[in-house]
C-alpha cells in the first residue's frame, strides 16, 4: 500500500498547514497547487489518498471530475476538502469523503485513515 498522500490546495499557505498536520500525525504528505499538477503527480508515483480542494464552486466541477478520473484510475482514494457546503453533496454522490473547511485535525486525519483503509 502506498503510504503518502497528496495533498490539492491552490491556497500554498494552507497547503503548507495540512501537510504539517499529516506528517505531524505521521502521515507522510506532499502537496500540489493545482488539478493539473496532481494529475500529473498521480502518473507518477502510487499514494494512499488525494485531498483535494477544487476551489470555486462554479469552476469546480469540470475540475473534480478530471481529476477523479485520474485517481480512479490509479486506484487512489478522493478526500474532497472544501468550505463549499454543496461539495458535501456532491461528494456524496460521487460517493468520496468529504471533510468541511475549517476542518478539525481529527476529521482531516480521520478522513485519511478510512480513505486508506479502502485500499
Amino acid at each position: 500500500m502506498a503510504d503518502k498522500v497528496l495533498v490539492v490546495e491552490g491556497d500554498r499557505d494552507l497547503r503548507e498547514v495540512m501537510i504539517e498536520v499529516l506528517r505531524a500525525e505521521g502521515v507522510d504528505a506532499e502537496g500540489v497547487g493545482d488539478a493539473e499538477s496532481a494529475c500529473a503527480r498521480l502518473v507518477g508515483e502510487p499514494f494512499r489518498a488525494l485531498l483535494f480542494d477544487p476551489g470555486r464552486p462554479g469552476a469546480a466541477l469540470s475540475v473534480l471530475e478530471t481529476v477523479m478520473r485520474g485517481a480512479g484510475s490509479f486506484g487512489t482514494p478522493v478526500v474532497l476538502v472544501s468550505g463549499c457546503g454543496g461539495m458535501a453533496h456532491r461528494a456524496s454522490e460521487l460517493g468520496v469523503a468529504f471533510v468541511r473547511k475549517p476542518f478539525d485535525v481529527g476529521d482531516l486525519i480521520g478522513a485519511v485513515e478510512r480513505a486508506g483503509s479502502r485500499l
